[in-house]
């Protein structure tokens, strides 16, 4: 039988990942119809600021920057009960009486400062210029509010259609066993709230897309690449991350980590650290300078963090015990699936069981044989992303309670720019783990997904759609077809094909795994091609 990631490919790639990239995109694109207009964490503040950008292309200051009324008013048309829940399919306002945003009535409001100015402008200038050239191309159609946001989501989920392919590539530069590509790959869609996140507004997608860029290239490094060009290329990439948000402040440290790797492989810290010193360099300029020029105008590296909450009371004491339980426990929760503005959450067992999952394979990574795993060293540097967004993000829940005595200041999206190197090393540790039955990775992986989606859809459904109490499924979904800004038979064309591009790939991914094979438990795959 003709192997789906090897002899069967095109362009490069395997039929099954091409079949997991589609599968990914369809889903985003489905989600970016389950979730309701602004129901995603900042998504009207996000939305605001690349409004603000189309219409005068000038870049406001974290404290210049207030929310515009009619943003405010098209998130209250679709406010439903309790904040975008139960949206029933004869409350639809149709498509065509929609206004556009220019022609939305702001209400009376109290003004709020745009939380999100203080980050730079690189995701919001892509979405600006993308959706003015795509919106001038058709100027006739109606570019109804809703339709607009709509198409910023689209262009978001753009970003993050090559994760796959990314993913796929870095477990194979690592020559890894074969199977372990292909499970990397599905990983991004085994987290729904990684799915819900990327579907919406957020420039948390950005730094994933880099995130997977950059993992790729640390491999790469980490493996023995020491050309001059990976090193500017990582430069370029890291800078560009370093201009999205501030959580790519620990961009320095993934790089410093491929090149620590380079550095053990080669026996040669001299040449490694030129090469660092090349990467860091083109970092700065493409995007780091942003922070510097932080603290000269503002005399701080992070601006406009301070100040969204009133201080604790003197009399307040931290009670540390208290606040790592609740850290660790909504951390959980809102890395794998805590959808919307933290409105509903996966069951807390489903959970922690992907998580022991991820972190059993993560250590049989780390602690099998050299011959079967690769080198440990580039395993640790794609690490090193995930760990130390976990550990600034600690450092911020941290202050942030001393400051205001409560568990603020933290979101499980935060780690997604770490995703990626995670993912690979997983799936790496599972294809080791499992020996001889490697073949059956894939498949699991592909079982896990289905598991958490077929979870996770049904509770967006009853949260967002449809009356409060019991209804059937059809009642649901023809809300859901009611409200979307695309037309139904798009929406449901995009989920008959969901559903058509899973199946098949999950009979692919079963077929190989139930087919007999001699080289399967031959070692590691060494067909990558060396540097």
């Amino acid at each position: 039988m003709a192997e789906p990631w090897t002899t069967r490919s095109w362009r490069g790639f395997p039929l099954a990942l091409w079949l997991i990239a589609v599968l990914h995109a369809l889903t985003l694109f489905v989600y970016s119809v389950l979730f309701p207009m602004y129901r995603a964490p900042d998504e009207h503040i996000h939305v605001d600021r690349v409004l603000a950008f189309r219409d005068s292309f000038v870049f406001h200051e974290f404290h210049e920057r207030e929310i515009d009324a009619v943003v405010d008013a098209s998130r209250a048309s679709v406010a439903g009960a309790g904040g975008s829940r139960h949206l029933r399919a004869e409350d639809a306002p149709p498509r065509h009486e929609r206004p556009p945003f220019e022609d939305v009535p702001p209400s009376p409001r109290q003004r709020h400062p745009n939380i999100v100015s203080n980050h730079p402008p690189l995701y919001y200038a892509y979405l600006t210029t993308a959706s003015t050239m795509l919106t001038s191309l058709v100027p006739g159609i109606h570019w109804s509010w809703d339709l607009v946001v709509a198409l910023l989501r689209l262009l978001t989920i753009l970003l993050l259609v090559p994760l796959p392919f990314l993913l796929f590539a870095t477990a194979r530069r690592l020559r890894a066993p074969p199977e372990a590509s292909l499970a990397a790959a599905l990983v991004p869609l085994g987290i729904p709230m990684l799915t819900n996140i990327g579907s919406t507004v957020n420039n948390d997608n950005l730094l994933l897309a880099l995130g997977g860029v950059l993992a790729y290239l640390v491999a790469r490094i980490g493996t023995g690449d020491a050309s001059v060009r990976t090193a500017v290329v990582a430069g370029v990439v890291g800078g560009l991350a370093l201009y999205t948000k501030g959580f790519a402040l620990t961009v320095p440290l993934w790089l410093v980590a491929g090149y620590a790797a380079l550095a053990r492989r080669a026996a040669d810290v001299a040449l490694a650290g030129r090469r660092l010193a090349v990467s860091l360099g083109l970092a700065f300029a493409a995007g780091g300078w942003w922070w510097l020029r932080n603290v000269l105008l503002f005399d701080r590296v992070q601006t406009g963090v301070g100040g969204l909450r009133a201080p604790a009371p003197p009399e307040f004491v931290p009670d540390w015990g208290w606040w790592l339980g609740k850290y660790a426990s909504w951390l959980l929760d809102r890395f794998w699936g805590s959808f919307g503005r933290v409105d509903v959450n996966l069951p807390r067992a489903i959970s922690l069981a992907a998580t022991a999952l991820v972190l059993l394979g993560v250590a049989w990574a780390l602690v099998s044989r050299p011959r079967e795993r690769g080198d440990r060293w580039t395993l640790a540097a794609l690490l090193v992303p995930f760990l130390s967004l976990l550990a600034f993000v600690t450092y911020g829940a941290t202050r942030a309670y001393r400051y205001a005595g409560q568990p603020v200041g933290f979101h499980g999206r935060y780690l997604y720019g770490g995703v990626p190197g995670l993912a690979v090393v997983a799936a790496v540790g599972w294809t080791v783990l499992l020996g001889r039955l490697r073949r059956l990775v894939p498949a699991l992986a592909f079982a896990w997904v289905a598991v958490m989606q077929l979870v996770s859809v049904p509770m967006i459904l009853r949260w967002y759609w449809g009356p409060a109490g019991p209804a059937p499924i059809t009642e649901r979904v023809a809300a859901v077809l009611a409200w979307s800004p695309w037309p139904p038979a798009v929406v449901v064309t995009a989920i008959v094909l969901t559903a058509a591009v899973g199946a098949t790939t999950a009979v692919v991914l079963v077929r190989h795994a139930l087919a007999p094979s001699s080289h399967s438990a031959s070692g590691p795959d060494t067909s990558a091609r060396r540097p």
